[in-house]
């Protein structure tokens, strides 16, 4: 198969494959290549097949810890581990392969630039895409500095589960030829775009908190037509809300808010959170931190829920993910894999089904291959957690 033509690095005699629990821990892998001299320092092209895009941004990390990559390593999390290394130059074209059921981002072509904002010396975007303006990270192009362009293709894969559904290869093919044409890439692959959960329904359900937190939360981004204002008031409401919790994880009490929390406008639906919580958890130490993130996934869109059935998830690989792998110009540098199970996005009861599956079609195609299996190592003793939602515990 032909190879880039701008061969500037090294190549392994083996496919690496790397397989990680939590999807941001593929970023030291990542950079280790660069280190090592397999993966360019600048212009790679990201292919990430996810059920969720991993595109926002450490809010509050300053632009410059992404050339710290030990700060940097632990500023990320599973949603927001791709676009710091775009800013650094690691990547500077994404292709998000979303599955039929998401729709956090309009499937096209989206150009952009990304750097830092010189007020708050952290990283922002100029799209205008409502989930990045849903976290408060669009700013202007003109308040940016060291600002780079960034190329974001969105295509659906995976149609062939749905009624008289087929995925149109030719189209796939061109648009990702098109993005990698001859740069290195990564095929990055969180199991979850094969089934997925949105863990944070069966938060403290008894006392329909996630309903709750929609509502407390909603954003209503077509409110104004002024993006700048949509976004100052998406992060005036994440910044109270942010307060209200930091109260209550401290505290675990409405006693003693601030005077401007108490005059708030979100003071009656945060009391009346609080109260049901009370009610039906009277005994149970509530994680109110958990509960502030959880709302803050209450966007538009908010988190997919799409627990796919076996069947279907053989489709979904041996046809939608082989019929991909062929319309690539050349084989990836490496791959990543995030099993994504423990805080349940992945089902825990399918996942290694689903990891079997992939790696036996991964290897059939791009023999020889050396697969590390990360997690194995980092979280040995540990059992999924089929109640709680939320990242497992950092041993």
């Amino acid at each position: 198969m032909a190879q880039p033509a701008r061969k500037m690095h090294r190549t392994y005699k083996e496919l690496p494959i790397v397989v990680v629990e939590n999807h941001h821990e593929v970023i030291p892998f990542i950079y280790k290549a660069i280190g090592a001299k397999y993966l360019p320092l600048q212009g790679s092209v990201m292919i990430h097949l996810d059920s969720h895009p991993d595109m926002l941004i450490p809010n509050d990390m300053k632009a410059e810890t992404v050339f710290e990559k030990y700060a940097l390593f632990e500023h990320l999390s599973i949603e927001n581990w791709i676009m710091p290394a775009a800013y650094a130059g690691h990547f500077n074209k994404i292709c998000w392969v979303r599955p039929p059921w998401c729709n956090q981002i309009r499937e096209g072509t989206h150009s952009f630039h990304i750097g830092e904002e010189r007020n708050s010396k952290c990283i922002r975007v100029t799209c205008g895409e409502p989930y990045f303006v849903s976290d408060a990270l669009y700013a202007p192009i003109e308040d940016l500095a060291n600002a780079k362009p960034v190329d974001l293709e969105v295509v659906t894969l995976g149609k062939v589960i749905e009624e008289n559904g087929s995925d149109d290869f030719n189209e796939l093919g061109r648009v990702v030829r098109n993005c990698i044409s001859d740069q290195t890439y990564i095929l990055d692959i969180d199991l979850d775009f094969f089934s997925t959960r949105n863990p944070f329904l069966s938060l403290y359900e008894d006392a329909e908190v996630y309903e709750r937190l929609k509502k407390l939360y909603r954003f209503p981004n077509n409110e104004t037509n002024d993006i700048n204002t949509r976004t100052a008031k998406r992060k005036d409401q994440i910044e109270i809300l942010s307060k209200f919790f930091t109260h209550l994880a401290k505290y675990n009490s409405m006693g003693n808010l601030s005077t401007e929390l108490c005059s708030s406008d979100y003071m009656f639906g945060v009391q009346s959170l609080f109260d049901e919580i009370q009610k039906y958890y009277p005994q149970t130490k509530i994680d109110w931190e958990t509960i502030h993130d959880a709302g803050c996934t209450c966007d538009e869109s908010g988190l997919p829920e799409h627990v796919t059935s076996r069947e279907d998830i053989t489709k979904m690989i041996d046809v939608s993910l082989a019929g991909l792998l062929a319309s690539l110009p050349h084989p990836p540098i490496m791959i990543t894999i995030s099993r994504s199970s423990y805080d349940n996005y992945c089902p825990p009861e399918d996942v290694d089904f689903i990891q079997n599956s992939v790696l036996k079609l991964l290897n059939e195609k791009y023999s020889p291959v050396k697969i590390t299996l990360d997690y194995e190592d980092k979280y040995p003793d540990q059992t999924p957690n089929y109640d709680v939602p939320g990242p497992p515990p950092v041993y």
